[in-house]
């Protein structure tokens, strides 16, 4: 045998050899393919996981319902409110400064006095109190539409 033969024969069966690999890579690929009890088991996973979505949005509906009932009806408890709390300063020797008169010749303000009608601060309760009930309310319903 020549060494052009010994060489020929050589690259002859590299190349068997690598055919040989290129076939039982492709039928071991089509062996390790998704199995039909896998692709049920994702499909499975996929429906449980719709329902839970679908679960989540019902929630966070039910919420947002709860969050206005709420707000109805502490604005209709705000509203119903209607006495006057009236602030007045309380005797003492020494009385409330009151405000510089302005240059342009208005009347300056006086200190308060524990006579007269003094200054109704219940507009400014309920507007206190509808601001941050409206915020608890919405951390309310953000807190009952967290997922379970």
């Amino acid at each position: 045998m020549t060494p052009a033969q010994i060489i020929a024969l050589v690259r002859d069966a590299a190349i068997v050899a690598a055919l040989s690999f290129i076939l039982w890579y492709v039928h071991r690929a089509d062996v390790n393919s998704i199995a039909v009890a896998d692709f049920k088991a994702v499909q499975k996973q996929v429906e449980t996981n719709a329902k839970t979505i679908s679960q989540w949005h019902q929630e966070a509906q039910d919420a947002e319902i709860k969050r206005q009932q709420d707000m109805d009806r502490v604005s209709s408890s705000i509203a119903s409110q209607h006495a006057p709390i009236v602030l007045r300063v309380p005797p003492s020797s020494s009385t409330v400064p009151g405000n510089p008169p302005s240059p342009s010749g208005g009347s300056a303000c006086t200190g308060g006095s524990t006579e007269g009608p003094g200054v109704d601060l219940r507009p400014q309760i309920n507007a206190f109190e509808s601001k941050y009930e409206e915020a608890l309310g919405q951390c309310r319903a953000v807190l009952a539409s967290w997922p379970h």
